[in-house]
């Protein structure tokens, strides 16, 4: 199409944002739970550490503007480890809180190995 790979990911934030309009309201209702509560509870956590890691992106691609494979996968990386970051300062359940913090712990240990070779 003439939007072409931004297109794709156009169409596909709108669908999936369409989807979550109808199935997080009626899932709720059809459990019983408050849909504010689905909102502070599931979108808030999810959806608030987007604002910085959407801000450090922005400014790695108006700074140093990466072209290669290695500089894309390492501002990647960047903006999932603010994302984490954020997520993790938010309060949220403590189950969720420790498998992330077991992830975090691995991607460091698995970080350090690889450096240390």
């Amino acid at each position: 199409g003439p939007l072409g790979v931004r297109g794709v990911a156009l169409g596909t934030l709108i669908a999936t944002s369409l989807e979550a309009s109808i199935s997080l309201p009626f899932t709720a209702r059809l459990l019983g739970v408050r849909v504010a509560q689905v909102i502070r509870e599931i979108v808030l956590p999810g959806a608030v550490p987007l604002i910085p890691m959407m801000a450090l992106l922005l400014v790695i691609r108006h700074t140093l503007a990466p072209t290669t494979i290695p500089t894309i996968a390492l501002s990647g990386g960047a903006g999932a480890l603010v994302y984490v970051a954020g997520y993790l300062a938010i309060p949220g359940p403590t189950g969720e809180r420790v498998v992330a913090l077991r992830l975090l712990g691995a991607c460091r240990a698995h970080m350090r190995r690889a450096l240390s070779r």
